[in-house]
């Protein structure tokens, strides 16, 4: 079967069809291939610096990378997924530091906060510290429960990256 050459325009106005109706539609009405309309569509939002023609695109490939065998391609694959991996659980327990300082700052804020409270009391020798008021108690509590939701999360992200390190290093 002979490969059929389509305008621009023709493209254009088959295209501005698979918007309006579909893929499947489009194809049934305009007599075009399901796989034709979907590579117009796909070239069409590809971005216009990667709509290089394919040959020139495989033949710059060749051309720029070195001569390697498929075993040092999947080592060099396993390695580059290795540093990805060790990068992001860097990151998530560099996260999970911040998160804890923050805990502590903000639990250390708040303590003093309410010994500034409580200084007046604290004039007479004779008298006990007094208790942290409901208030400050139930925003302690909610501030605590966020916290270690967020460490919980932290350590969640941290085991998925271990076990995807362990499972690179199989």
């Amino acid at each position: 079967m002979a490969r059929k050459n389509y305008t621009e325009e023709q493209k254009a106005a088959a295209l501005a069809k698979v918007a309006e109706i579909g893929v499947t539609k489009a194809s049934k009405e305009l007599s075009i291939s399901v796989n034709t309309l979907n590579a117009w569509k796909k070239a069409a939002d590809a971005p216009a610096e990667k709509k290089e023609a394919p040959a020139e695109a495989a033949e710059a490939a060749k051309e720029d990378a070195p001569k390697k065998s498929g075993r040092k391609v999947v080592k060099d694959a396993l390695k580059g997924a290795k540093t990805v991996a060790k990068k992001s659980a860097a990151k998530v327990t560099e996260k999970a530091e911040g998160v804890k300082k923050a805990a502590t700052k903000k639990v250390k804020e708040i303590m003093d906060s309410d010994a500034k409270e409580k200084e007046p009391a604290k004039k007479d020798a004779s008298a006990k510290a007094v208790p942290l008021t409901p208030a400050k108690q139930e925003k302690l509590i909610a501030e605590n429960a966020v916290l270690k939701a967020d460490i919980a999360k932290l350590k969640e992200e941290n085991a998925k990256l271990k076990k995807a390190i362990a499972d690179l290093t199989k």
